[in-house]
């Protein structure tokens, strides 16, 4: 007997194991919002964190399939970037999202 195509997966949205993710907190960076941020006593902007994790320097969670096609994508959790971003030169980092900007880089 064949499985069905969908087998491991919500719909076309996203995998089993995507779905379990973000009911345990941890969510891709484009649902992660400002205020998943205040309620992990993450002081910085959405924007900026954002910029961190997409330059690599908070590691993320784990790594689900989202999407039809299905995409790899990286999960964050806000208390592990609260965790992480303690151990981070946040001023040099902020001068360089700031250097960002001023040369017209696309804005995160």
């Amino acid at each position: 007997m064949a499985k069905p195509l969908n087998h491991g997966y919500v719909g076309h949205k996203m995998s089993k194991r995507a779905e379990k993710a973000i009911r345990h907190g941890e969510v891709p960076l484009s649902m992660l919002t400002q205020r998943r941020l205040d309620r992990a006593g993450i002081p910085h902007s959405i924007r900026f964190v954002k910029w961190i994790c997409r330059q690599g320097h908070i590691r993320y969670a784990s790594r689900h399939h989202r999407g039809n096609p299905p995409i790899l994508t990286r999960f964050y959790h806000p208390k592990h970037i609260a965790r992480q971003l303690e151990d981070l030169p946040m001023d040099e980092l902020l001068d360089q999202w700031m250097a960002t900007w001023k040369k017209g880089e696309k804005k995160w």
